[in-house]
């Protein structure tokens, strides 16, 4: 089996490196899309990274956390690997990601669980609150791009979140809905995938779609996933799992909603779990220990 591995990436190039390194497969292909924001950055510094993977760095955009940016990125990695190669599985991980198993692993699972589809799919957004996640898509969100996080006074981007907010409200109840006439039964999940050439092929061609949908949403990178693949034919062949979270096959923990650095601890229970191949996140520039361990763990395994 070949597979695509399509990386995210922002700062965090140290760490980017000992990715591509654990990545390295002859069986595999690596796509980067590197933040255009990211600066400096020195494509060339990399080279040499892998000695049997390919290394393709696609050309940059600038993305902005909650923009549609976002998933232009994304699918613009997803486009570049269905054009240059034929792949089984196209895997979206981010720059502070790490497998957690050796390579040989890793292919072994896929190869047993062919044709199945790891994506998270759920409603737990809308259950905790259904006006909120309706915000997300149903309207526009024409300053997202210019608020990013928005949580600092810097340039007054804090404000104009809260302008953004207010505006989405406004528009909807004065009756504004982008979705009314589409028939998408509208689903979350984290953006995270492992997902066969059919089904990516599928999202591929329906590319202007989904950009079209995500143009002016907030966050939905996390929505249009999970979304296109319950409204198609594939959403039965979706890896199910007792925590939905678990279906990616990434392990992470949260905490005031952001996920936390991934500790020893962590690593030595998502040992014991023969579905976890990959956790996010690492940050060797502040905790060096996890990634020392990881190393140390797959080069014994």
């Amino acid at each position: 089996m070949k597979h695509a591995f399509l990386i995210t990436a922002y700062q965090h190039h140290e760490q980017l490196r000992i990715l591509l390194q654990l990545l390295d497969h002859k069986d595999c292909d690596i796509y980067v899309h590197v933040d255009k924001a990211d600066t400096p950055f020195n494509e060339a510094a990399f080279v040499g990274a892998c000695q049997q993977s390919r290394v393709i760095f696609i050309p940059r955009i600038k993305v902005t956390w909650g923009d549609y940016t976002q998933v232009l990125a994304e699918m613009n990695l997803l486009q570049e690997a269905l054009q240059q190669g034929e792949y089984d599985y196209f895997h979206l991980l981010s720059g502070q990601d790490l497998p957690i198993k050796p390579m040989s692993e890793i292919m072994a699972f896929f190869e047993k669980h062919k044709g199945q589809i790891f994506v998270d799919c759920n409603d737990e957004k809308h259950d905790e609150n259904p006006l909120r996640f309706s915000l997300r898509y149903d309207v526009f969100h024409p300053f997202q791009k210019y608020v990013g996080k928005g949580r600092s006074f810097i340039k007054g981007r804090r404000g104009l979140k809260y302008v953004d907010f207010g505006i989405a409200l406004l528009q909807h109840y004065l009756g504004v809905s982008r979705t009314r006439k589409s028939n998408l039964t509208i689903k979350s999940g984290a953006n995270w995938f492992s997902i066969p050439a059919d089904f990516a092929t599928y999202l591929n061609d329906q590319r202007q779609a989904i950009l079209r949908f995500c143009r002016y949403g907030y966050c939905v990178d996390e929505v249009f996933v999970a979304t296109w693949l319950y409204n198609s034919p594939f959403y039965k062949r979706v890896y199910r799992h007792s925590d939905y979270r678990d279906s990616i096959l990434r392990r992470y923990k949260w905490q005031d909603h952001n996920p936390t650095l991934v500790t020893v601890t962590d690593l030595k229970e998502y040992e014991r779990q023969p579905d976890a191949l990959f956790a996010r996140k690492f940050d060797v520039s502040v905790d060096a220990e996890p990634v020392q361990y990881l190393l140390s763990l797959i080069k014994e395994g």
